[in-house]
Formats: structure tokens, sequence, C-alpha cells
């Protein structure tokens, strides 16, 4: 608690084909992930890939696997964390954890499990407007057949990083309680 305050910004957002994030510390993007919807993802949570009725649940997701992709560098350290997106449904989540509905109410128990083993919570959960949530919703548009990717200029010099896969074993409310030891990437 004695040591200098780090601060970082999550931000994220979610499209019918795919996931996306950056990390902002001290104001500078260093990472940011694009991570395609699978056929695990969609078979988990019952909705068909490229289909907006998934949403909800989608950016409940990105915002759950930019926490744990990031989580070492905030579990354990005195951080300011702030989160970002478009989505006030995930934001919600974040701040009660709960949520109506199957998909977006799991992952409401991941990320409380999530929390229960870190020093610090977000100190700001912020809305953005979704005109404006522009690098996010670019990196989440990614995996989109129907659209052609470039690069957000302002990423040109962060690191691309990857999310392990979405499996029954990413998910620790799906693992008995005496294996439920949270991990970061490995």
């Amino acid at each position: 608690y004695l040591r200098p305050v780090t601060w970082m910004s999550f931000v994220f957002d979610a499209s019918p084909f795919g996931l996306g994030g950056f990390l902002c510390i001290n104001g500078t993007i260093v990472e940011y992930f694009s991570s395609a919807l699978t056929p695990f993802d969609c078979n988990m949570f019952n909705a068909p890939l490229g289909d907006a009725m998934g949403q909800q649940t989608w950016e409940a997701l990105a915002l759950l696997v930019g926490l744990k992709l990031w989580l070492p560098l905030w579990k354990s350290h005195r951080v300011a964390l702030a989160v970002e997106g478009d989505n006030v449904g995930a934001l919600t989540l974040l701040s009660k954890f709960k949520a109506a509905g199957k998909g977006p109410g799991m992952i409401a128990r991941e990320m409380a499990l999530l929390f229960s083993e870190a020093s610090f919570e977000p100190r700001c959960i912020s809305h953005i407007p979704g005109i404006s949530n522009i690098i996010a919703d670019m990196l989440s548009r990614k995996h989109d057949p129907k659209k052609s990717y470039t690069l957000p200029a302002a990423l040109a010099h962060a690191r691309e990083v990857f999310p392990p896969p979405r499996n029954k074993d990413y998910y620790l409310s799906l693992r008995p309680a005496s294996q439920r030891e949270i991990e970061g990437p490995q």
C-alpha cells in the first residue's frame, strides 16, 4: 500500500464474431488482444456465431477475457484500475457480479471468483458511447468474414497478446472447488 499507484485502463468490446480489448498503463496503450469466437464458445453459451442474439454474453465474455489475461498485472499490485466499454450490461455485471441470463450469469460468477483473490477491484467502471469505442470495436471485428481488418494506428507500438484457449478448463466455476486456483497466462 505504500508503493506508488499504477494507473491501468482496460477497454473492451465484442462483436458476433470476436472479442477485443486493449490495456493502457499510465496513459499509454501497451497491449491488446483480438480473439475469435469459437465453436466451444457458441456451444457453451448456446448462441450461434455471427448472430447478434448472443451479444450480451459476448460483451461480458470480452470483459472476462481481458481481466483474466491481464490478471498478473493487477491482481496483487497497487493499481487504480479503470474498466471501460460501450455495453452497459457488461459494466453493470462487473459492478454487481450478477446478471440475468445463462451466459452473463455464468460470466458474473467467473468474475466474482476472479476478484475474490485480487487485492484491488476496479476504481472506475465507465461507459463509452459505442461510436467512440473505435479501437476495441475494430479489434472485436477482426474475425468478421465480411469486414476487412487493418490494425488501428493507435496500436502500432503496442504488443499483441493472445488469451489462452477457452475450453472447459478456462472457467473456474466449472472446476471442483479444490481446483479453483486462479492462474494468469502461462
